[in-house]
């Protein structure tokens, strides 16, 4: 039972830190084309 919870827990908070690494990504990806439209 306790093995099943803390499996549960890393799977959660393994999918937590890709989607915010992922939406990082894309925030900084914005953040870059706007910067580098501004400098045009």
């Amino acid at each position: 039972m306790r093995k099943d919870v803390c499996f549960i827990a890393l799977l959660t908070l393994y999918c937590t830190i890709e989607i915010y690494d992922g939406a990082r990504r894309i925030v900084l990806d914005g953040a870059l084309t706007q910067s580098s439209e501004a400098c045009r």
